[in-house]
């Protein structure tokens, strides 16, 4: 067995453990949100939130609920109209 091989087997080893005991480590993604290809690498950290490359069809990706392309998780933008529909007589929405 190669070294290369060696560290990829030791690497899967230690994210399958780490993903069973340390739940923050529970945000790692299991596939890729776009193709979900399981080919994914981390791709370094923005603003403090780590970022994900998929390496079958290339886009980078953060680990949210946010659809694909969308900086914001759905849900939270389903509680803003929300909360904007019912606001007390700010203005009127037509639609």
């Amino acid at each position: 067995m190669s070294s290369r091989t060696f560290w990829k087997v030791v690497d899967r080893i230690m994210v399958r453990a780490f993903r069973e005991v340390a739940p923050i480590v529970a945000e790692i993604p299991e596939t890729c949100k776009y193709c979900d290809s399981k080919q994914i690498v981390r791709f370094g950290h923005y603003h403090g939130i780590q970022r994900w490359w998929c390496k079958d069809c290339k886009p980078k990706f953060v680990n949210n609920d946010a659809l694909p392309g969308m900086k914001t998780p759905a849900i939270q933008v389903a509680s803003a109209w929300g909360e904007l529909a019912s606001a007390p007589d700010c203005f009127e929405v037509s639609i």
